[in-house]
Protein backbone atom coordinates (compact mmCIF):
# COMPACT_ATOMS: atom_id res chain seq x y z
CA UNK A 1 0.00 0.00 0.00
CA UNK A 2 1.34 3.62 -0.88
CA UNK A 3 -0.52 6.39 0.49
CA UNK A 4 1.40 9.83 -0.94
CA UNK A 5 0.46 13.27 -2.42
CA UNK A 6 -1.63 15.08 -0.37
CA UNK A 7 0.74 17.01 1.05
CA UNK A 8 2.52 17.50 -1.95
CA UNK A 9 -0.45 18.15 -4.13
CA UNK A 10 1.20 21.83 -5.48
CA UNK A 11 4.61 20.54 -5.74
CA UNK A 12 5.83 20.65 -9.29
CA UNK A 13 7.92 17.72 -8.57
CA UNK A 14 5.09 15.46 -7.66
CA UNK A 15 4.55 13.44 -10.73
CA UNK A 16 8.74 12.83 -10.60
CA UNK A 17 8.57 11.84 -7.03
CA UNK A 18 5.89 9.49 -7.09
CA UNK A 19 7.55 8.01 -9.87
CA UNK A 20 10.89 7.31 -7.85
CA UNK A 21 8.93 6.43 -5.23
CA UNK A 22 7.47 3.03 -7.43
CA UNK A 23 10.62 2.79 -9.22
CA UNK A 24 12.16 1.75 -6.21
CA UNK A 25 9.35 -0.90 -4.95
CA UNK A 26 10.01 -3.76 -5.80
CA UNK A 27 6.69 -6.23 -5.18
CA UNK A 28 3.86 -8.60 -6.80
CA UNK A 29 0.80 -6.04 -6.03
CA UNK A 30 1.07 -2.48 -5.01
CA UNK A 31 -2.02 -0.38 -4.33
CA UNK A 32 -1.87 3.47 -4.54
CA UNK A 33 -4.47 5.23 -2.01
CA UNK A 34 -5.58 8.25 -4.76
CA UNK A 35 -5.50 11.84 -2.60
CA UNK A 36 -8.60 13.51 -2.13
CA UNK A 37 -7.09 16.90 -4.33
CA UNK A 38 -7.73 15.65 -8.06
CA UNK A 39 -4.67 16.98 -9.08
CA UNK A 40 -2.17 14.98 -6.96
CA UNK A 41 -4.44 12.04 -7.75
CA UNK A 42 -4.45 12.03 -11.26
CA UNK A 43 -0.47 12.30 -11.05
CA UNK A 44 -0.88 8.79 -8.55
CA UNK A 45 -3.07 7.71 -10.95
CA UNK A 46 -0.80 7.82 -13.96
CA UNK A 47 1.95 5.85 -11.98
CA UNK A 48 0.00 3.16 -10.89
CA UNK A 49 -1.32 2.77 -14.49
CA UNK A 50 2.13 2.95 -15.82
CA UNK A 51 2.78 -0.42 -13.48
CA UNK A 52 -0.43 -1.95 -13.80
CA UNK A 53 -1.21 -1.31 -10.19
CA UNK A 54 -4.37 -0.72 -8.02
CA UNK A 55 -6.09 2.27 -6.48
CA UNK A 56 -8.35 2.82 -4.25
CA UNK A 57 -9.59 6.62 -4.29
CA UNK A 58 -10.28 8.96 -1.19
CA UNK A 59 -12.36 11.19 -2.99
CA UNK A 60 -15.08 8.31 -2.87
CA UNK A 61 -14.75 8.82 1.25
CA UNK A 62 -16.00 11.33 3.73
CA UNK A 63 -13.46 13.11 5.21
CA UNK A 64 -13.40 16.50 7.52
CA UNK A 65 -10.18 18.13 6.32
CA UNK A 66 -9.82 16.52 2.70
CA UNK A 67 -6.67 14.76 3.44
CA UNK A 68 -7.92 11.87 5.61
CA UNK A 69 -10.60 9.72 5.86
CA UNK A 70 -12.83 9.95 8.21
CA UNK A 71 -13.07 5.92 8.70
CA UNK A 72 -10.10 3.50 7.62
CA UNK A 73 -12.31 0.91 8.40
CA UNK A 74 -13.84 1.96 4.93
CA UNK A 75 -11.17 2.35 3.00
CA UNK A 76 -9.69 -1.49 4.14
CA UNK A 77 -13.04 -2.82 3.48
CA UNK A 78 -12.56 -0.87 -0.25
CA UNK A 79 -8.98 -2.29 -0.50
CA UNK A 80 -10.05 -5.92 0.42
CA UNK A 81 -12.76 -5.87 -2.16
CA UNK A 82 -10.39 -5.22 -4.70
CA UNK A 83 -9.72 -8.23 -7.07
CA UNK A 84 -7.24 -10.99 -5.93
CA UNK A 85 -3.61 -10.23 -7.66
CA UNK A 86 -2.61 -13.78 -10.25
CA UNK A 87 -1.43 -16.45 -8.18
CA UNK A 88 2.51 -16.58 -7.61
CA UNK A 89 4.53 -19.71 -8.09
CA UNK A 90 6.07 -20.87 -4.97
CA UNK A 91 9.78 -19.64 -5.69
CA UNK A 92 8.29 -16.06 -6.17
CA UNK A 93 6.01 -16.27 -2.93
CA UNK A 94 9.12 -17.41 -0.81
CA UNK A 95 11.18 -13.71 -1.72
CA UNK A 96 10.09 -10.93 0.16
CA UNK A 97 9.31 -7.62 -1.12
CA UNK A 98 12.00 -5.64 -0.92
CA UNK A 99 12.89 -1.77 -1.86
CA UNK A 100 15.48 -1.28 -3.94
CA UNK A 101 17.91 1.38 -5.12
CA UNK A 102 18.59 3.05 -2.13
CA UNK A 103 20.74 5.64 -4.25
CA UNK A 104 16.84 7.00 -5.44
CA UNK A 105 16.07 7.52 -1.74
CA UNK A 106 18.22 11.03 -1.56
CA UNK A 107 15.64 12.63 -3.88
CA UNK A 108 12.99 11.98 -1.70
CA UNK A 109 14.59 13.04 1.08
CA UNK A 110 12.53 15.39 3.08
CA UNK A 111 8.94 13.86 1.43
CA UNK A 112 5.98 13.15 2.77
CA UNK A 113 5.65 9.36 1.75
CA UNK A 114 3.78 6.89 3.93
CA UNK A 115 4.53 3.10 2.40
CA UNK A 116 1.89 1.25 4.24
CA UNK A 117 3.12 -2.42 3.70
CA UNK A 118 4.01 -4.30 0.77
CA UNK A 119 2.87 -8.11 0.03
Amino acid sequence: MIGSGSNDAGSPRLSRDLALLRGAVRADRVIWLRPYNRTASAAVSRVADAHGDATVDLAGFPSRDRLHPNSYAAVARAIAALPAPPARSAATAAAPPTLSSPSRAPALAGRHVELVTAF
